[in-house]
């Protein structure tokens, strides 16, 4: 249903065809979020993730896009990942768990 939304960018990058890793780039108005950042376990460590969000990323700013925004873990590897890319830690919050707790 969102294929086509001009707000939703998908990238994926491919290892002879095969779809190997994915991001998503949701716009609105002057600010960008990042989202489903994923790798096949098989092509972790090899610079896949870094590249599709090296690559979103930049397409961003050439849309004028000033603000880019994600939520990880606190601590998690993702978290650290995404800190390598230059991603600064705003603010945190905690999550309540109305099934757990």
């Amino acid at each position: 249903m969102n294929l086509y939304n001009s707000c939703q960018h998908f990238y994926t990058a491919y290892e002879h065809g095969k779809p190997v890793g994915v991001c998503l780039r949701i716009i609105h108005d002057n600010c960008a979020g990042i989202y489903a950042v994923a790798t096949l376990p098989e092509f972790r460590k090899k610079g896949i993730s870094t590249a599709v969000m090296s690559h979103a990323l930049k397409e961003a700013r050439k849309t004028g896009i000033d603000t880019i925004t994600l939520k990880v873990a606190t601590d998690s590897y993702a978290h650290l990942f995404y800190r390598k890319l230059g991603f600064i830690d705003v603010f945190k919050c905690s999550v309540h768990d109305s099934i757990t707790g």
